[in-house]
């Protein structure tokens, strides 16, 4: 899920992952560009998580 968020001056565009099951974010990132790497950053940030939670991911 993207969001964007307009804050003068800028745009900022937030990228959420959301645990379906538990409906958590478990995962999240904001940039002022809208490129690849930023929703990348959020889903390895819900990697880490779920890695420092003991539940792997499959």
């Amino acid at each position: 899920m993207t969001r964007d968020i307009e804050a003068p001056p800028a745009t900022v565009h937030v990228a959420f992952v959301v645990d379906t099951f538990s409906r958590r974010i478990v995962g999240w990132s904001a940039a002022t560009v809208k490129e690849t790497v930023f929703v990348r950053d959020a889903l390895e940030t819900a990697i880490w998580q779920r890695d420092r939670d003991q539940q792997s991911v499959q």
